[in-house]
């Protein structure tokens, strides 16, 4: 080894002991124990340094009652939300089915009405066939009119002149 290099000293395992010690002495005097048992107990038993063994039985129950009782708390809040989900649920469909039956009675009285509009439209479509008919046979009789008037029109003159003055047709 030279001379710069020394040997490294874990610090942490010497923290970690003290920290240890520390806690010992502060669950005894928690526990109404004096320090002088509580070295006396330790030096009965060299051999059991293990942190497991130096934990406070009372302190390990309070914990399992605390974590049993954060456990049942936790249960009992799950089941609340899931009966506020349950219940949410529950009133989303029941909104649904109002709904649906809104647009179904809606949809039976657009479906009447569009009946009604569509009969309508077919007398309404009758009519008009109707009247285009007429319309065309008014057309056809006044252009027959027209026809035979112009036609006419100049043998009516004639017969007008003829009639005055009488002319012999008989040789």
């Amino acid at each position: 080894m030279s001379l710069l290099s020394k040997p490294q000293v874990s610090t942490t395992a010497f923290i970690d002991a003290a920290t240890f010690a520390a806690d010992q002495v502060s669950d005894a005097s928690s526990d109404s124990v004096h320090s002088e048992d509580f070295s006396a107990a330790n030096a009965d038993s060299p051999s059991s340094d293990s942190p497991s063994e130096h934990i406070n039985p009372k302190k390990r129950k309070h914990t399992l009652e605390d974590k049993d009782q954060k456990q049942r708390e936790r249960i009992l809040r799950n089941r609340a939300a899931a009966q506020d989900s349950r219940d949410r649920k529950r009133r989303y469909i029941s909104n649904l089915e109002t709904d649906n039956q809104q647009l179904k009675e809606q949809n039976e009285e657009l479906n009447k009405r569009l009946q009604s509009v569509e009969t309508e439209n077919e007398v309404l479509s009758a009519q008009l066939r109707m009247f285009v008919t007429q319309l065309s046979q008014v057309q056809d009789q006044l252009r027959f009119n027209n026809i035979t008037e112009f036609l006419l029109g100049g043998f009516r003159d004639s017969a007008r002149v003829a009639l005055r003055t009488p002319q012999s047709y008989c040789v």
